[in-house]
């Protein structure tokens, strides 16, 4: 006959079995936020994700601007022009025309080389106006 253990070797002491039970409690408590996070973030935004492809309405994240499936790309030319004809009206750099630069500039750098480096150009004038514009207003009186 095979010889069994007595029960008081196998029986835990009630310390080990509380650090059992809290061991237990904390992995199931592990498990609830994880997977809870997991619920909570990345559902929405499958959903969303889901509900853009399907009514075509997509954002690109770099530039925050709304793209279609069969929209055109935009014109990294033309809105360079745009953008150095209202350089051209301002005299100093205005948050507006920032945030248009820098849209262009994530979207057009690469593309436009030449236009980059005019925009550049223009953007450094428009900052050197609000440091010095006074300055720029007596040079434009002679």
């Amino acid at each position: 006959m095979a010889e069994k253990t007595p029960p008081s070797s196998t029986a835990l002491s009630p310390r080990e079995q509380r650090l059992q039970n809290v061991t237990r409690k904390a992995r199931r408590l592990g498990y609830v936020v994880f997977f809870g996070t997991a619920v909570l973030v990345f559902l929405p935004i499958a959903f969303g994700a889901i509900t853009g492809i399907r009514d075509g309405r997509i954002w690109d994240p770099f530039t925050g601007q709304q793209v279609g499936a069969g929209s055109v790309e935009p014109d990294c030319r033309q809105d360079a022009t745009d953008l150095l004809m209202e350089a051209g009206r301002l005299n100093a750099l205005s948050a507006s025309w920032e945030n248009r630069h820098r849209r262009w500039v994530t979207r057009c750098k690469g593309e436009e080389p030449v236009a980059f480096s005019m925009l550049r150009t223009a953007r450094g004038e428009l900052r050197r106006g609000e440091s010095g514009g006074e300055a720029a207003a007596e040079d434009d009186r002679d």
